[in-house]
């Protein structure tokens, strides 16, 4: 087996962690625990936490079943994860943020917000 060079594996460690701050995203914005998903995706809660966190790389398979497990689309999920970061953005910008604060909310405020967006989209 070959061993992945320096700038591969860190290329590799970064995409890690950008998707398991998508995931942790998702998660927190359809107000899942992590506890429960980890159990709807059929792994330890420290695994899971593990692939929230980039420490663990996941399978296609996997991401298939935590994608389903949180009612989001694979190719959303995957969206412009490979891609560089354009300058000054980052996992961490407005979209993850406005996810995690989506999430705290009650489904009613979350629609309310969603009906909003939409909205103000036109």
């Amino acid at each position: 087996m070959t061993r992945l060079n320096r700038d591969d594996a860190a290329i590799e460690a970064r995409t890690n962690r950008r998707l398991g701050r998508r995931i942790a995203a998702c998660r927190s914005a359809a107000g899942a625990t992590l506890a429960d998903t980890a159990d709807r995706v059929g792994v330890s809660l420290q695994i899971f936490q593990r692939y929230e966190t980039g420490e663990v790389g996941l399978t296609i398979g996997r991401l298939v079943r935590i994608c389903q497990a949180l009612e989001v689309p694979t190719a959303m999920m995957l969206e412009g994860i490979v891609d560089p970061p354009k300058p000054g953005e980052d996992d961490a910008d407005m979209g993850v943020q406005f996810a995690r604060i989506l999430g705290r909310l009650p489904q009613a405020k979350r629609l309310a917000v969603l009906a909003l967006v939409r909205e103000m989209a036109r």
